[in-house]
């Protein structure tokens, strides 16, 4: 469970990361077209959420076994991932 919280938590970090750069310009991506950057700007903010909230689930399910050390971290990175999805929508 805490793996594959870890990976949903690096696919939704990517998705910060693909959302921030849609948003600011930060890097040029080779986008085609006027739409486009919304586009990949809005898939990348649904996936994000998506996996982060599935992270989210996936450790609050772990921290019930014993062995839930690693859990709580996990879960704090998913919340603060949400945290920052809501921060690049607002900002």
């Amino acid at each position: 469970m805490r793996v594959t919280a870890v990976i949903f938590s690096l696919v939704a970090l990517l998705g910060l990361f693909i959302t921030a750069d849609c948003r600011w310009g930060l890097i040029q991506l080779q986008l085609r077209g006027s739409e486009a950057g919304s586009i990949v700007g809005a898939l990348a903010f649904f996936l994000g959420i998506t996996a982060s909230l599935l992270a989210a689930v996936l450790a609050v399910i772990a921290l019930r076994r014993p062995e839930a050390k690693g859990s709580v971290f996990i879960l704090s990175l998913s919340c603060l991932l949400l945290v920052s999805f809501a921060v690049v929508f607002i900002a």
